[in-house]
């Protein structure tokens, strides 16, 4: 009952969202669903669906539940200037933000999935495959939004760069993406791990601060429900 009135509740900013950010053919049928306490930052952007099928609720915000944080006092925030683009079904949890600059394209895959507390900032390019799933408490930012100078040669360092992040990668709670990042397929990012550069081998374990290789053959398990 309760879940049924949260949705029911969340229908006006859905279909306010929706007229904003998609096309007028997408929009029409709800593809995104906004939980009602969702601050709307900004809509100035747009979201394209590249995926077989446009469908009701394929996009949802702010639903999740994960029983440690309250939804009713943490809001997911949607500042969306740029562009995003997606490619199935998607799921931003309670007390998500997404943040995309005017310059920022966001890809996200068919099957993410973030528990709560996830922070996305893009102002470059992020781009995250299918099936992916990421704890709470992570940030993924393509920008340091601050220039830093060299003092022995006056040259600043460009404040943004591109992240990738591959097929079916576990990222685990308190991790922080930063530009200039190549997460490979199948890997898994361990707790409270800084990832801050490109790594090349597909289904390793990196964990520490700053993130290195710790195991290698690994992937992310198939949970098995109890009988």
């Amino acid at each position: 009952m309760e879940k049924m009135l949260e949705k029911l509740l969340s229908i006006p900013k859905s279909i306010y969202v929706c007229l904003r950010l998609f096309p007028f053919k997408d929009a029409v049928k709800l593809p995104m669903y906004v939980r009602y306490n969702c601050r709307l930052y900004s809509l100035k952007g747009r979201i394209q669906i590249d995926a077989p099928k446009v469908y009701r609720g394929m996009f949802k915000v702010g639903f999740a539940v994960v029983g440690i944080f309250d939804k009713r006092n943490s809001p997911a925030i949607l500042k969306i200037n740029g562009e995003l683009t997606l490619k199935g079904k998607a799921t931003f949890g309670q007390g998500s933000k997404i943040c995309i600059g005017p310059c920022g394209h966001l890809t996200i895959g068919e099957g993410y999935l973030n528990t709560a507390e996830g922070i996305i900032l893009c102002y470059d390019s992020i781009t995250i495959g299918k099936d992916v799933l990421v704890s709470w408490n992570t940030t993924i930012m393509d920008t340091d939004f601050h220039p830093v100078q060299d003092l022995s040669d006056g040259k600043q360092n460009k404040m943004t760069g591109e992240i990738s992040i591959g097929d079916h990668v576990w990222i685990g709670m308190g991790s922080t993406l930063l530009k200039n990042t190549t997460v490979p397929d199948g890997c898994i990012i361990g707790a409270r791990t800084l990832v801050n550069k490109k790594f090349t081998e597909p289904n390793v374990l990196i964990a520490g601060n700053p993130g290195m290789v710790k195991k290698r053959n690994v992937s992310k398990g198939i949970e098995v429900q109890a009988s």
